[in-house]
C-alpha cells in the first residue's frame, strides 16, 4: 500500500451518529496510510466537489424514512462526472435493521452510476435512535463498539477493491422507500413548524450555528425557522434546555446525544449486548449482528468481551490482536 493514495468521505450528518462512524473509518483508513478528508455537506457547509484526486470516495448519510437525505442526494447531482470510473462507496446508518432500509440508496446509485462512478461497496450500519424514543445505555454501547470493529473490516474490504454483486430486494422495500419519500417536502413544512419554548431557552443560538442546513437564524431577540429543514435532529438533540419543539411530531423528540467514550468504557454495560437471549423489541436486530458476526469471523476477526478492538494489519491484511 502506497501513502500516495487518498480517501474523500463526504457525509450529511444530523445528531452526529453518522459522523461518528465516519471518524472511525477515517481512523482505519489512515491506520492503511490512506490519507483520509472528511467532508460535511449542506447548505450550511457549502464545499468543494471536485473529487478527481481521490481514490476512495465514500457517501455516508442517515437513513430518513427509508431513504437518502434529501441534502445528499442533491449535493450528489452537483458532483462533476467520474474521473476513469472512480471507486464509489456507501455507509448508511439507521436505528434499525429493517428491510426497507436496504432500499434508502437506490436514487443516490443511480445518480452516481450516471455520473461514470463505480459503485462496488456498500454497507448499512446501526447505531441509536435520536428520533421516537431513547436507546438504553446498553444497547447504545453495543452499538458504537460493534462499529469500531466493523468499520476495520469495512475499510479493509473497500481497499481490497472487490466489486460486491448487487443485493436483490424485495418489491415491498421499494414500494415502502417511495412512498415514504414523502418525508422530503414533509420536512421542509414540519421544520417551519418548529418553535421556541421561551421560558427554556437560554439564547446561547447553538442550534443557530450547527444547524447543517442554515435553516435557524435569530433575528433581534427571536429564533426562527426557514423551510429547508431536512429534519435531521440536530437542533433539538443538542440543545441545552431542550427548550425547541418540533412541530407536529412533538412527541418523537429525544434531547441529549449519547456519551459513547463513557459508554464504551464502563465496565458494568456487558459486550456484545445483543445475543440470542436478547428479548423484546432488540430480538428484531439478532439477525443483523449474527450475519455481520460471521462476516467478521470469516476474515479472522473476533468479537468477544476480551477481543473488542481488534485490528487488522495495514501491511498484510492480517490480524493484529
Amino acid at each position: 500500500m502506497t501513502a500516495t493514495q487518498s480517501a474523500i468521505l463526504y457525509v450529511f450528518s444530523g445528531t452526529k451518529n453518522t459522523l461518528t462512524v465516519a471518524e472511525m473509518i477515517s481512523a482505519k483508513f489512515q491506520l492503511h496510510e490512506i490519507a483520509c478528508t472528511i467532508v460535511q455537506i449542506g447548505k450550511a457547509h457549502p464545499c468543494n466537489t471536485d473529487c478527481s484526486q481521490y481514490d476512495y470516495i465514500g457517501f455516508l448519510y442517515p437513513i430518513h424514512a427509508f431513504n437518502t437525505p434529501k441534502p445528499m442526494v442533491d449535493f450528489a447531482r452537483q458532483l462533476p462526472v467520474a474521473v476513469d470510473k472512480q471507486r464509489a462507496f456507501i455507509v448508511k446508518v439507521s436505528g434499525e435493521p429493517f428491510s426497507p432500509n436496504a432500499a434508502s440508496s437506490k436514487i443516490l446509485m443511480g445518480i452516481l452510476n450516471e455520473k461514470g462512478y463505480r459503485l462496488f461497496f456498500e454497507r448499512h450500519l446501526l447505531m441509536p435512535y435520536n428520533i421516537w424514543f431513547r436507546y438504553p445505555d446498553g444497547i447504545a454501547k453495543h452499538m458504537y463498539r460493534f462499529n469500531q470493529t466493523y468499520s476495520e473490516l469495512i475499510v479493509h474490504l473497500i481497499i481490497k477493491g472487490e466489486v460486491e454483486k448487487p443485493r436483490l430486494l424485495l418489491l415491498s422495500s421499494h414500494i415502502i422507500a417511495f412512498l415514504f419519500r414523502i418525508q422530503w417536502p414533509g420536512a421542509r413544512l414540519n421544520g417551519r413548524l418548529h418553535s421556541i419554548d421561551r421560558t427554556r431557552c437560554i439564547r446561547c443560538t447553538r442550534c443557530v450555528a450547527e444547524c447543517p442546513m442554515g435553516n435557524i437564524s435569530q433575528v433581534g431577540d427571536s429564533i426562527r425557522f426557514g423551510w429547508s429543514c431536512a429534519m435531521c435532529m440536530r437542533c433539538v438533540c443538542y440543545c441545552p434546555t431542550d427548550a425547541i419543539q418540533i412541530g407536529i411530531l412533538r412527541f418523537w423528540k429525544v434531547n441529549g446525544p449519547y456519551d459513547y467514550k463513557r459508554l464504551a468504557d464502563d465496565p458494568l454495560l456487558p459486550f456484545p449486548y445483543i445475543t440470542d437471549e436478547t428479548c423484546g423489541y432488540f430480538k428484531l436486530f439478532r439477525p443483523y449482528y449474527r450475519a455481520a458476526e460471521l462476516e467478521l469471523a470469516t476474515h479472522g476477526i473476533c468479537l468477544t468481551q476480551n477481543r473488542p478492538y481488534v485490528t487488522m494489519n495495514r501491511y498484510t491484511g492480517g490480524i493484529d490482536t
